[in-house]
């Protein structure tokens, strides 16, 4: 259970976030590994807004045990639309559903192009139900050092606490810290530490609430459970930040 304090949607002139992806995860339609009806029927309920469309290959590779062989590596056509700024991308793949973007302007916005891609999933795939649903939110906040005076004031004083012990000092070759919480509305995997990027270290906050229960696919029951989500990452990722990162993200 969380029991963070409630928080009012916060919009920053400078936002931190790197990446955000959600992803529905369903089992595997075969008719869409080469294309066909069912991807045109999808593409054209989504064309006026995501106009441009590649195919790619997916790579995924298995591990057997130590014992039995080697890695199998098998690969699997996905096809990829874009909007015409190439802001956000939706990927259809034959065993899922794939909306990403690194920017976007409030959850309103979010929410408009996830009802988009899961409405023309749910009309023109009909997968029947998930296997995985994810929300996933990765912050990246750029210090000027490793060093422990450089960053630690971007974080709140509940995880930054051994580093401000006194037991630790100088530059930090890695920290990370990963907190995982089954909620009762599914799992939020919490990852905070540095990133000790010779060229531009930083700060990441990633925020992954997933759930792996089979559920039924229906619109309106998976809009409101991701925008439940949301709002407790959204609470999360602000109470892990310090005031004075706050001040500096410049809240509007």
């Amino acid at each position: 259970m969380l029991r963070l304090p409630d928080y009012e949607e916060i919009r920053f002139r400078n936002p931190p976030l790197r990446r955000v992806v959600c992803q529905a995860k369903f089992p595997l339609v075969l008719s869409l590994s080469d294309g066909g009806q069912l991807l045109a029927r999808f593409q054209e309920s989504i064309r006026d807004r995501y106009p441009f469309l590649q195919q790619l290959q997916q790579i995924s590779v298995t591990f057997a045990g130590p014992e039995v062989a080697p890695p199998k590596a098998t690969s699997q056509a996905a096809w990829q639309f874009a909007d015409a700024e190439k802001r956000w991308t939706i990927t259809l793949a034959p065993d899922a559903l794939t909306l990403e973007t690194e920017r976007y302007s409030s959850f309103d916005d979010l929410g408009d192009q996830m009802r988009l891609a899961l409405d023309a999933l749910v009309q023109h795939i009909r997968p029947g139900f998930a296997t995985r649903l994810g929300l996933r939110y990765v912050n990246e906040i750029e210090v000027a050092s490793a060093e422990l005076t450089a960053w630690t004031g971007v974080l709140n004083e509940h995880w930054r606490s051994i580093l401000d012990s006194g037991v630790v000092e100088g530059a930090i070759t890695h920290w990370l810290q990963n907190l995982r919480l089954e909620t009762g509305d599914g799992t939020l995997n919490v990852n905070v530490g540095l990133i000790p990027d010779e060229r531009q270290p930083r700060v990441v906050i990633d925020l992954d609430y997933f759930d792996e229960t089979q559920a039924v696919m229906d619109l309106e029951t998976t809009m409101s459970r991701l925008g439940r989500w949301h709002e407790h990452i959204h609470s999360m990722f602000r109470w892990s930040i310090s005031d004075e990162m706050l001040a500096r993200l410049e809240a509007d």
